[in-house]
């Protein structure tokens, strides 16, 4: 019932702003629809503020004056959604940094181990876990740099993007610690 609720809710939301992004001009629409672009890291957290309705009435209130939005705005949608995601509070991207901390760090561990099980000595333990301790900070750290570098593509292009360079990172890694365990 609740899922219902949710979708029946997300729903009505969707028709309001479709029938609030009608009334707009064109200017206003690119304005829009620029600001969404820009904001798209953060959206749930704009939309669940109510940031964003806000945004919508605004333009429609500029509009009402004969200004386009960005006259109203005084900065650019890109400039807007940026202030207004800074104000927005990071918890999220701790979340993120633990979650892909964690799964890094499970999937350094069992790669490593399958790999060189039978190589690894009790001297190389301490090798291995830094080895996988370094491998998952590095990999957490791209994940995220490379998301904030790439904010204005669209999320498909981030996610590629992200998953082919975590690959990348991690055979590299992987050939390193073949190179410190596996040659001997």
């Amino acid at each position: 019932m609740k899922v219902y609720r949710e979708l029946k809710n997300g729903i009505r939301e969707h028709q309001e702003n479709k029938s609030i992004f009608s009334q707009l001009n064109k200017d206003n629409q690119k304005y829009l629809t620029d600001f969404i672009r820009f904001s798209t890291q953060k959206a749930d957290e704009l939309c669940k503020d109510d940031r964003e309705l806000t945004i919508y009435s605004d333009i429609i209130e500029a509009q009402k004056n004969n200004l386009n939005a960005e006259k109203f705005f005084g900065i650019s949608a890109k400039e807007l959604a940026e202030q207004m995601v800074k104000e927005l509070p990071n918890k999220n991207i701790w979340k993120t940094i633990i979650i892909s901390g964690l799964l890094n760090f499970i999937a350094f561990s069992l790669i490593s181990l399958l790999l060189f099980r039978s190589n690894l000595k009790s001297s190389d333990y301490w090798s291995f876990v830094l080895f996988v301790i370094l491998g998952t900070f590095v990999n957490s750290f791209l994940r995220i740099w490379i998301s904030r570098l790439l904010i204005e593509k669209s999320q498909k292009v981030r996610r590629n993007t992200t998953f082919a360079i975590q690959i990348l990172v991690v055979l590299l890694l992987i050939g390193g610690l073949y190179l410190l365990i596996g040659k001997k």
